[in-house]
Formats: structure tokens, sequence, C-alpha cells
């Protein structure tokens, strides 16, 4: 038995690097927009209006859609390190070369399985603060404008990302 090949169980889908390379990307992608939203909103007039204690939509705007940028940019290198421990694509040609019996290598791969696991989980959790950033950032962007809208744009999103988890 090759201990290094995917199990197909429902279990272990998604521990494989190249199907978490979407996410990687994706979260890359999101980044990228979360700062060209901050230099939409800081040549915005609007920015400067006033909402609470000399805070104003524009600075709550930038400072959500640059958390957003920090979380979706923490995802990525999460997932980057992930690919560390990536046991499925090693070649039995480089295990026969280390010289690895079964139980040193099942070893060697519980201990990445558990680590990827790890770095998947906080990739997980970062990805989520980002996009909830993002909905609060495009929530202070619209507000100023509508805020009927801007809340129903917002309810409507955060409602969709919990829709999306708990299926």
């Amino acid at each position: 038995m090759n201990i290094l090949t995917a199990p197909s169980t429902e279990y272990n889908v998604g521990f494989n690097w190249s199907v978490l390379s979407d996410y990687a990307s994706t979260s890359g992608a999101l980044a990228g927009f979360s700062i060209t939203l901050i230099g939409v909103v800081l040549g915005w007039s609007v920015a400067a209006t006033n909402f609470l204690f000399g805070l104003t939509y524009g600075k709550l705007s930038v400072l959500f859609f640059g958390l957003a940028f920090i979380y979706f940019f923490t995802t990525t290198g999460l997932i980057l390190k992930g690919k560390e421990c990536d046991l499925f694509s090693c070649p039995d040609s480089y295990i026969k070369y280390l010289g690895y019996d079964d139980l040193k290598m099942q070893a060697l791969y519980n201990k990445a399985t558990f680590k990827f696991r790890r770095l998947n989980a906080q990739a997980h959790a970062f990805y989520n603060l980002g996009i909830g950033m993002l909905y609060l950032g495009l929530l202070f962007l619209i507000l100023p404008y509508n805020a009927y809208i801007a809340i129903l744009f917002f309810v409507i999103g955060i409602v969709g990302q919990i829709m999306l988890y708990t299926s």
C-alpha cells in the first residue's frame, strides 16, 4: 500500500494541494480588490462625511478594507505554508531515495497531515474574517448614499455567507 496516495474518502477531500490552489488564488485576488477599493475611497468626496465621534465614512471604509487585505494576504500565506506539508505529490522514487520504511513514513505523513490541517483551519478563519471586513467596508462605502440599500446589501451578503457555510 502506498501511504502517499490520497485516500478517496470524503474526510480527506480538501487536503490535497491541487484542491486548495483555487482557494489561495481567490484570497490573493480579493486582497488586490481590497487595496483597489481603498484607492477608490481615498479619492471619494463623500469620504469626508462624519459618521460618529469624528470618524468619517471614508476612514471606516478604509479601515475595514485594509483589514480585509491583511486577512486575505495572511490566508494566502498560510495556504502556501501548508504546501510544504503536501506529501501527496512526493514521488515514490524520492521516498525510496530517503530510505524511509512504511512505519517511519506513516509517522511523517501523520505529522505533516496534522500540521496541514492546522494551517488550513487558520487559513479558513482568516478568509472568513476577510470576507466580513470586506462586507463592513462596503457597508460604509454605500451608507452615505443610501442607508437602506447599504444595510440591505450587508445583510444579504452576510446571510449568503452563513448559508454557504451551514449547507
